[in-house]
């Protein structure tokens, strides 16, 4: 019963899109066919994914078509089921987030868009439940297909091209590391899917390659510095449902794969990790530089997916150095972060994508800078953006609070007298995640503060109204699993031992007595939080009570001379921001304003803030440029003679046969 609730859960989306298809001289019908369908597949999808996690083994079937260099196998098991939970919890308001934003008009041509929404849910579930490499691979590309129609759709002008082929040509590039991944493992072990450690016996240099070779496809796909540079890019211009499935859900299928291979090729040798977690590192330093010098929201957000992905690679690295190091207690620790920080990642960055799609809406305004006093005018949007800004700064008690715990409790490992290289690595890093996490802080609350709070800063802020139907609901749904995720936290953390165990070699005993040893302090901290939120309850009620009689006033408080002060006179996310991108040099990317006048009367000037990514521009724009040059320079060839064609192949034959090939 359950295999058929997997294949129905991946039919349903396929089914809406040719539904939608089918459908499309009837829009609005098309739309809710192919959302509704996509809705339920999450539902079928999450129930299927639970009963997963209740049970001890994995799960196989094999469909009734073969493919042409192995087998339609799929199934799950604990680890699979885990981010499938994930999926069916994000695209499941995503989806009912689309037909409210079509219903609006905010979606260009609404039925292309349903069916690369469903096309999308589809890769996702298939590289999820693929028990084949081949099939794997295809579920993967299904992923970038309709990831690059879905901003091409939406993209206007020359910038959503830019971005969608950015993205297309990032994905490709990643898919082929991948596709030489798969065939080295099908040449040495003759295998369609490894199990754990059936990779261990390969020669030492073949596993190194085959970690590389992983590295670079799921970085591609997971937005790891240097391979984010599709995130910056996509995400402005895709729907904002399409980002939070994005962002929240198809990022962490690299993640998945990673720990999948990872977990075929044994015990890791100690610059693994090191090379993980320097990895990780430099993808948090960097995402949260370029976080804080953007005015663009949904920019923002997708540099702060860099940051969170950087965090997940950086936790596993830490369990693989301490793998090596044979420390099981940081493994077990590292690893349920990374693990925590995928759940808690989606659900926050999906509630932030939805309400900043929402707010763009609401306002028409894109720059949080041209916002202001949004709070106000749209509370449900600023309260959402502002519940998953909380849950993924790690405020407690929400759920990315219990990851960075978990990830810090690992770091502090190091009193355990490790070997020394790995005692400096784990103190750096607790420096630089510190560092991270406080400048994230100051990214949100710069940004969120000049969009939601003080006078409205542009003529289209003032006329901002709230979201309704089906967008509202969604944004209550993640509202609610963001604030129930903290709730069931201690509960849901101690039996992580089952997915952690599709990744290590290690006792399950173990695994359960590391995670068992949280589940107290989190007890004690929901049990505060519970008594804070309740006294807090209690205050606004009584305040309600006690001033039900009496006659309220509301006016200025003391405004310092200023009798009627404006939006002029606020300061904008950016000069708040400002000083510390600044700080950051070339990370952030910002151009240092041009020095002040000291003319006694100056003329009227303008200052233009110039934002750029250092490896777009120092690496892969003059990368670009060599290979443009060198790729005209064979123009020459294209002589159109056929008689210099046939020329060329024969001298290419003969001197393959003069060299024995």
């Amino acid at each position: 019963m359950q295999l058929e609730a997997l294949v129905l859960s991946a039919a349903l989306p396929l089914a809406g899109a040719v539904a939608a298809a089918v459908l499309s001289d009837r829009p609005r019908e098309a739309v809710r066919v192919g959302y509704g369908a996509a809705a339920l597949g999450s539902l079928v999808l999450l129930v299927a994914a639970l009963v997963q996690l209740r049970q001890p083994g994995p799960i196989e079937g094999l469909l009734w078509w073969q493919l042409p260099l192995g087998s339609a196998r799929f199934g799950t098991d604990p680890l699979s089921a885990w981010l499938l939970v994930l999926c069916s919890l994000v695209t499941l308001p995503a989806a009912l987030a689309g037909i409210g934003a079509s219903d609006s008009g905010t979606i260009r041509r609404p039925v292309l868009a349903v069916i690369a929404f469903d096309l999308l849910l589809l890769g996702i579930i298939g590289t999820l439940l693929a028990r084949d490499l081949v099939l794997l691979l295809m579920a993967w590309e299904v992923m970038a297909g309709a990831t690059f129609l879905s901003v091409a759709l939406q993209g206007r002008g020359s910038a959503g091209r830019r971005a969608a082929w950015t993205y297309l040509v990032a994905t490709q590039l990643g898919t082929m590391p991948l596709l030489v991944l798969v065939l080295t493992i099908r040449g040495q072990s003759g295998t369609t899917f490894p199990t754990m450690g059936a990779l261990a016996t390969l020669p030492a240099a073949t596993k190194d390659l085959l970690l590389v070779l992983a590295i670079l496809g799921c970085g591609a796909k997971a937005g790891l510095v240097p391979l984010h540079l599709w995130l910056p890019e996509a995400h402005p211009a895709a729907p904002a449902h399409v980002s939070a499935v994005l962002s929240g859900v198809m990022v962490t299928t690299g993640i998945y794969l990673l720990l999948r291979v990872i977990s075929w090729l044994g015990e890791p040798p100690l610059w693994w990790g090191l090379l993980l977690l320097a990895l990780g590192l430099a993808s948090a330093v960097l995402g949260v530089a370029q976080a804080l010098a953007q005015a663009h929201l949904k920019r923002l957000l997708a540099y702060s997916t860099v940051e969170n992905v950087g965090l997940m690679v950086a936790a596993i690295g830490i369990a693989l150095i301490g793998a090596a190091a044979e420390l099981p207690t940081l493994v077990s620790l590292a690893l349920a972060a990374a693990l925590w920080m995928t759940l808690g990642h989606g659900l926050a960055k999906a509630l932030l994508f939805l309400g900043a799609g929402a707010l763009i809406d609401g306002s028409r305004v894109h720059s949080f800078d041209r916002m202001g006093g949004l709070l106000r005018r749209m509370p449900l949007a600023g309260s959402a953006l502002l519940l998953g800004a909380a849950a993924l700064l790690a405020i407690p008690p929400l759920g990315g609070f219990v990851g960075e715990l978990v990830l810090v409790l690992a770091l502090l490992q190091v009193g355990t007298h490790p070997p020394l290289v790995v005692a400096l690595a784990l103190v750096i890093s607790l420096g630089v995640i510190g560092l991270v996490g406080g400048l994230a802080i100051a990214t949100f609350a710069s940004a969120l503060g000049s969009a939601l709070l003080g006078e409205p800063r542009s003529t289209a802020a003032t006329r901002s109204s709230d979201v309704g139907g089906l967008q509202r609901l969604a944004l209550v749904l993640l509202c609610g699993m963001a604030v129930g995720m903290a709730l069931i936290a201690p509960l849901l953390l101690t039996r992580l031992g089952p997915v952690l165990g599709e990744v290590v070699e290690s006792p399950s005993l173990q695994l359960a007595l590391d995670l068992q040893r949280l589940q107290a302090p989190l007890l004690g901290l929901m049990q505060l939080s519970a008594l804070v939120g309740g006294l807090s309850v209690l205050l606004l009620l009584l305040r309600r009570r006690l001033l039900r009689d009496a006659s309220v006033r509301r006016g200025l408080t003391w405004d310092c001379g200023y009798a009627a002060p404006t939006a002029r006179m606020q300061y904008t996310a950016t000069s708040l921001s400002a000083p510390l991108a600044l700080g950051m040099g070339t990370l952030s990317g910002l151009s240092p304003p041009p020095a002040a006048s000291s003319d006694l009367f100056p003329d009227l000037q303008r200052l233009r803030i110039h934002r750029s990514d250092p490896l777009r521009v120092g690496f892969f724009a003059p990368l670009l440029r060599a290979t443009t040059a060198f790729l005209g320079r064979l123009v020459a060839l294209q002589q159109g003679k056929v008689q210099l064609y046939v020329l060329s192949i024969v001298l290419t034959l003969v001197a393959l046969l003069a060299l024995g090939v």
